[in-house]
């Protein structure tokens, strides 16, 4: 998009179901607060890019390197249980779009993707089908249950679920900042539009909340099993998806709504920058 092969590997680690759940579970959420979390996350790009960037080993020996053995498993956990909880607000997410027993539905969600693996080729549509979905739901004024999702929360609250839209960009910075910084900037505007979405200019097509349910469905699939090979290198023992499945299946069967629910993996994903911004200071003061 940006005509970039950094910036392209950078908007497809960034982009994902984050423009299809956000405004389902935020509503509209202040432009400040996407325009100054943008900006931020600019900085921290060009932090880690100065201190060789996270593309070439990812953020997890990036943190090794520096920090040591104890810092970098704490990563890893901080990965298990951004994403196991995640999972729960992608179930849940899904249960809403198809707008009956949201629960019920939520946990065959999970249930299914405790399971099942998605063929090869979802992986490479999946995308673009999401961008699709979420592009016909911003010109259709956005999901019916999202108007006042974050009604009363301050700017900087609301901050913490939306960073679960920038999972991603923690692992694809590297030394040449203009693909990353232009990604970044892309990414921001079309947060912008679907979390601000220009009004009902069309009708919201038959069958849109199910084919939204099923990608949520999908990418809980390939999430939960992140959270297999995540508890693989946390317990020694082998990859396992029912770990991070009972934990999502917990979080769940709290009965918290969707929007607290995003503040667990948003809370891990800014432990995550912050700890890989903490660890380029380091070195940069040993050296």
């Amino acid at each position: 998009m940006t005509g970039s092969p950094a910036a392209t590997r950078t908007l497809g680690a960034v982009l994902g179901l984050g423009v299809l759940l956000l405004p389902e579970a935020l509503g509209r959420v202040p432009p400040v607060t996407g325009l100054v979390l943008a900006v931020v996350l600019a900085g921290w790009c060009v932090l880690v890019a100065r201190a060789g960037g996270t593309s070439a080993g990812g953020p997890v020996a990036f943190v090794r390197t520096r920090l040591g053995a104890g810092p970098a498993r704490a990563m890893n956990a901080l990965y298990f249980a951004g994403i196991a909880t995640g999972q729960a607000a992608v179930a849940l997410g899904a249960g809403r779009f198809v707008g009956r027993e949201p629960y019920v539905v939520a946990v065959a969600v999970l249930a299914v993707g405790a399971v099942w693996t998605p063929p090869g080729v979802v992986g490479r549509v999946r995308l673009w089908l999401v961008l699709g979905v979420a592009g016909v739901w911003c010109l259709s004024g956005g999901p019916a249950n999202s108007s006042s999702a974050t009604a009363g929360w301050s700017a900087a609250v609301v901050a913490v679920p939306l960073l679960f839209g920038w999972v991603g960009l923690e692992g694809v910075v590297g030394t040449r900042l203009g693909g990353a910084l232009g990604a970044v900037a892309v990414a921001a505007v079309l947060y912008a539009v679907v979390l601000h979405p220009p009004g009902r200019l069309l009708p919201v097509p038959p069958g849109l909340g199910a084919m939204s349910a099923v990608l949520c469905l999908l990418y809980c699939c390939t999430n939960l099993r992140a959270t297999g090979a995540r508890w693989a290198e946390l317990s020694g023992r082998r990859a396992s998806r029912v770990p991070g499945a009972v934990v999502a299946l917990g979080a769940l069967a709290t009965g918290l709504p969707l929007p607290v629910l995003l503040l667990g993996p948003g809370l891990a994903t800014a432990a995550i920058f912050l700890l890989v911004a903490f660890s380029t200071l380091v070195r940069s003061s040993r050296s």
